[in-house]
């Protein structure tokens, strides 16, 4: 297997089987610390609002400096750390500032991942769902696992997740550099693409997309919780709601070329 299509599979792996670790249950410690519904609420809200403008301005400084590969690798490890601080929180005030960092953290890492896995993926001459096919396996797994922690060892799951983003971190080390960058000035590209009217049309459906699926993910685990399945059955849910990526996945890139992008 190709070296690069090696690692970048596994810097997947890795990264989500972290994020399994703990955005499944976060809402939990929450409920659990004690917070209100409405408090929760802003919690959850946190990294998709700020994911709307901290990416692209994280995504602009990499092109801008071509430093992708060590900017994946701050990210990654700064995240290890503000997740594992949500652990040392125990008041809304102090866990919205960790959400904040938190989510300042996380916003560039997937487009980072992705726009370095679809680069070796075509240098590869494979398909981006195959890489992307092992973030997915290590979800699945991870979420069925540490599921089984969440009732008597919960904290355990804010070290699982700090110890595989920094095993992640480690992975991305080994990404390839970028051999192509973006030369125009930020501000030209990002009239360019908001000129096409396909690009507007594209942007529109994934916001109403995410503001759809947003509100039954983030509460998934409370409404399983309040009907009284216990850590490992909510894991589970979360483990088996993502088997459907499989299949899409592992076709997407037959799909692509038989249907068109």
């Amino acid at each position: 297997m190709n070296t690069a299509v090696l690692y970048a599979s596994g810097l997947y792996f890795l990264f989500y089987a972290a994020m399994a670790a703990l955005y499944p249950f976060l809402n939990l410690y929450y409920q659990r610390m004690g917070l209100a519904g409405t408090q929760i609420g802003v919690l959850a809200a946190v990294p998709g609002i700020l994911n709307l403008f901290a990416a692209s301005a994280w995504s602009a400084l990499a092109d801008r400096f071509r430093f992708h590969r060590g900017l994946l690798t701050l990210t990654l490890l700064g995240v290890a750390v503000a997740g594992f601080a949500f652990s040392l929180s125990t008041e809304f005030l102090p866990l919205l500032a960790t959400a904040v960092v938190f989510a300042l953290f996380l916003s560039p890492i997937i487009p980072l991942m992705d726009s370095a896995a679809l680069e070796i993926a075509k240098q590869a001459g494979t398909d981006f769902g195959h890489l992307r096919l092992w973030g997915t396996v290590g979800w699945i797994l991870a979420a069925w696992a540490f599921g089984f922690l969440v009732d008597r060892h919960f904290h355990y799951l804010f070290f699982a997740f700090a110890g595989l983003m920094v095993l992640a971190a480690g992975a991305s080390l080994f990404q390839p550099r970028r051999r192509w960058a973006w030369e125009r000035p930020v501000r030209e590209g990002a009239r360019q693409l908001l000129g096409r009217s396909d690009v507007r049309a594209f942007l529109v459906s994934a916001l109403l997309l995410w503001a759809s699926s947003s509100g039954g993910s983030q509460f998934l685990s409370l409404y399983l919780s309040d009907i009284g399945a216990d850590g490992s059955i909510i894991g589970a849910a979360w483990a088996v709601a993502a088997v459907s990526e499989v299949p899409m996945l592992f076709f997407s890139g037959w799909w692509l070329r038989k249907l068109g992008h």
